[in-house]
């Protein structure tokens, strides 16, 4: 071989080697850094299945862990998910991944399922997704999307509302309480001490 022959051969075999290194580093990068909240898919908008909208308003309860009234939650997934593009098909993908683990787990769907095991799909689900071997496996489930546009949005809809019943008051700001207070028996003072 000559010279010549040897250094085309040599800088072909250097540049493979280099693009071959870049794309490991790349995986492995991608599996050492949590995921990143991804952002919403292009998808239109649309009315809920019936059993997805059960499955965000039982999702809802469990991250709460407090007895809540459930109809505004399903009333705010519902509206997110007929004028918001994206939402539908988050909230749609999230009820497949979080019914499929309550099956394999309970036996019964999500909603169907107690409080304490649908804790515990959602916490089983977040540290499969938040695993790096767990990504791997599960084709890059989308946690963090759920996360963010599911979850914290459910908390974030909990400490506008039902946290200030919780507290003591009779509802939550922007909601008119004591309309028809004078046609009811006046409340019992708890004695000082």
């Amino acid at each position: 071989m000559s010279r010549r022959r040897f250094l085309v051969v040599l800088t072909a075999a250097l540049a493979a080697l280099g693009t071959a290194a870049g794309e490991i580093r790349r995986i492995l990068r991608e599996l050492a850094v949590p995921e990143q909240a991804g952002g919403l898919p292009d998808a239109p908008p649309g009315p809920l299945d019936p059993a997805v909208l059960a499955t965000l308003v039982a999702s809802s309860r469990a991250v709460i862990g407090e007895p809540v009234e459930t109809s505004h939650y399903a009333a705010y997934f519902q509206w997110r998910a007929s004028h918001l593009r994206g939402y539908r098909a988050v909230y749609t993908e999230f009820h497949r991944a979080v019914d499929r683990d309550a099956r394999r787990l309970a036996g019964r769907p999500f909603p169907a399922c107690p409080p304490g095991v649908q804790r515990d799909v959602l916490s089983r689900l977040q540290a499969r997704a938040r695993s790096r071997w767990g990504r791997l496996l599960l084709g890059g489930l989308p946690w963090a999307r759920y996360e963010r546009y599911i979850l914290q949005e459910a908390l974030a809809l909990f400490a506008r509302t039902d946290a200030w019943v919780l507290l003591g008051y009779d509802g939550w700001p922007g909601v008119p309480q004591g309309l028809l207070r004078y046609q009811q028996a006046p409340r019992p003072v708890a004695p000082h001490r």
